[in-house]
């Protein structure tokens, strides 16, 4: 008998301890909300996802939900609730959402909540601070998205690292409460606030993700970021203030996307004075900007190259020592004041049939590919001799050599025609022109370092 007991007690108890569902609940009234301990007795550790909806009835509190510690997946969207009052026993979140809750103010209720490891706050109108996150220490995934009247983050004070910030749409005006985040492993995304400096973030160390600024009216001041020597993306959109980027000198490589555009009174780059590398060069609609000083240091390009409607730029020499090897797009349009584009790195381009390119709308000389083409040819001072040792004989009868600098190896030797048309490609370093006629022709000569241009006379 009393065996028979103690099974029928281990059944009771383990029967009582699963009452929480093993599937989506999904609590779409007050009274169902009020009900959950009666209809789910001892659970605490919710294992499923929990979703909170208004769609038979008002839903004003969650107090009903008291009892649970864990939830696994909780989503809090279209409720008449002001806080979280009545969560305070809940500890962790695995993923939480709060989305276009029209009354919720703030997160009272939450204090215990010490492990958020993703949190989507969005389109809660009457959102004004984030109290209630006092006690959160961990977090993977930090997004606060147009929630109109949200201007404080202090509450945040507790987090020490993120894998990713994004803020957007907000009124947030101070990134205070995230001076104690010593890292973000993958990226920080503002875009749409009035913040003027990203000071509170300047106590990240090490960090190498992306960094993505959109249509921020106020903001001025990169300075946090004065340690950064290596990113995924840089992009600045929109931006009306800012003008020199102070903060990125230490900037070496981007490995992705290097991109300013609609940023009317950035008038310098010339703090990427340490920039060596990037993935694509992206420069568009920036009124003030006259010339690219500060990238004569870049010298690899792994992508397309945009510069696109800039009124004011008139000098692209400092891509002079870029080496064309892995550019796949170069596009200089609609710079009205660009007449000189014939630098080395362009005239590369030109003569690589490998990369597409489109020259038009610039000023005169820098019109065409056609007009650029025909300057590279007349121009020696647009080729470097970094490569290559020499070519010659020049004038040349019959056999051209080719000596190349201990840096670089040959990929290839192609003779062209002056207009771009191609006669040959050869992989050894002495070339037969015997059989040309007697004219000008063109030498390219693409090393794993990159690919220089030179003129040849055929006698």
């Amino acid at each position: 008998m009393k065996r028979l007991f103690i099974l029928y007690a281990l059944i009771w108890a383990t029967g009582a301890f699963s009452q929480c569902p093993s599937v989506t609940l999904v609590l779409d009234t007050q009274e169902a909300i009020d009900d959950f301990s009666l209809n789910y007795p001892n659970c605490t550790n919710f294992q499923e996802t929990l979703i909170i909806e208004e769609s038979m009835g008002l839903i004003e509190n969650l107090a009903g939900l008291a009892p649970l510690t864990y939830i696994r997946e909780f989503k809090v969207r279209e409720t008449h609730i002001v806080n979280f009052e009545g969560l305070e026993d809940l500890e962790t979140i695995e993923y939480l959402e709060v989305i276009n809750n029209s009354d919720l103010i703030n997160f009272a209720g939450l204090e215990s909540v010490s492990r958020v490891d993703i949190l989507i706050v969005s389109y809660n109108p009457s959102l004004t601070a984030l109290t209630g996150f006092n006690g959160l220490s961990e977090a993977d995934v930090l997004n606060l998205f147009d929630n109109g009247a949200l201007s404080n983050i202090q509450s945040l004070a507790g987090l020490q690292s993120l894998a990713s910030l994004s803020i957007a749409g907000n009124q947030i005006q101070s990134l205070e409460g995230l001076e104690n985040i010593t890292a973000i492993s993958e990226q920080i995304f503002i875009a749409n606030e009035q913040v003027v400096t990203l000071n509170a973030l300047s106590s990240l160390t090490n960090f190498t993700g992306s960094l993505y600024f959109w249509n921020n009216s106020q903001l001025n001041d990169f300075t946090a970021f004065e340690g950064v020597t290596q990113l995924e993306n840089l992009l600045v959109v929109a931006c009306d203030q800012v003008q020199n980027l102070a903060g990125f000198g230490a900037l070496e490589t981007i490995e992705n996307v290097f991109r300013f555009g609609f940023n009317p009174q950035l008038n310098s780059l010339a703090v990427f004075d340490h920039l060596q590398s990037v993935g694509s060069l992206d420069i568009y609609e920036n009124d003030l900007l006259e010339s690219l000083e500060g990238l004569e240091q870049l010298t690899e390009i792994r992508g397309n190259v945009y510069l696109l409607d800039n009124p004011s730029l008139s000098d692209i020499s400092a891509l002079d020592a870029v080496q064309s090897i892995g550019v796949s797009e170069v596009v200089i349009a609609r710079n009205p004041n660009l007449a000189v584009c014939d630098n080395a790195f362009v005239c590369s381009v030109l003569f690589d049939p490998d990369i597409s390119e489109e020259i038009q709308s610039n000023a005169n000389g820098c019109n065409s590919v056609p007009q650029v083409a025909a300057r590279c040819i007349l121009t020696d001072e647009a080729f470097g001799d970094v490569l290559v040792s020499s070519i010659a004989p020049n004038p040349v009868r019959k056999l051209l050599t080719i000596d190349l600098n201990p840096s670089a190896d040959l990929v290839s030797v192609k003779i062209m025609h002056p207009d771009g048309r191609q006669i040959l490609t050869s992989k050894q370093t002495s070339v037969d022109l015997s059989f040309l006629p007697v004219g000008l022709f063109l030498v390219v000569v693409e090393t794993t370092f990159g690919t220089i241009v030179k003129k040849v006379i055929k006698h």
